[in-house]
């Protein structure tokens, strides 16, 4: 049963975000930091750190990937549309939201397509892995409501 989401539930899963997303750029720094340094204002250390201001830059795109998922993944705005419909919302929007940042930012030239290459892809596997463990997680919680209406049947 889902409890009502207070404001500090989307606090919470705003620092979540940002969390993930840091330990993905740290990654991103590490290995290729010194190489997209000239071409890139989040690399703009090379690979020996992020500076602030990508922190705040990736802190302000957390914080709307969570208004995103608030606006399509709960009824409170949308109540309509089907939850595939609603995913494919929410992804696409995510996406445009990072071309954006991408842009207005100056993350990396606009006219560098090994840029744009690197970024799909990485958009497409953290896509991926984000799928597999949002999969993985619903497969437990399914096992363990299973398990649970199996108990109580057991003991009527």
């Amino acid at each position: 049963m889902e409890h009502n989401k207070t404001f500090f539930d989307y606090i919470a899963k705003i620092f979540f975000v940002f969390g993930f997303t840091v330990v993905i750029f740290i990654v991103l720094t590490v290995v290729f930091g010194n190489v997209a340094k000239e071409n890139s204002t989040l690399f703009a250390l090379g690979n020996t750190g992020l500076a602030i201001s990508s922190l705040v830059e990736l802190f302000l795109l957390s914080s709307c990937i969570v208004f995103f998922r608030f606006l399509f993944l709960t009824d409170t705005l949308i109540k309509s549309l089907s939850v595939t419909l609603r995913t494919v919302a929410l992804v696409s929007s995510i996406f445009v939201l990072v071309i954006l940042f991408i842009v207005i930012f100056h993350w990396f030239p606009v006219d560098l397509p090994i840029a744009w290459f690197s970024f799909a892809l990485c958009f497409f596997v953290c896509f991926v892995l984000s799928l597999v463990i949002t999969s993985y997680k619903d497969h437990l919680e399914n096992k363990k409501m299973q398990d649970a209406l199996d108990k109580m049947k057991d003991e009527r």
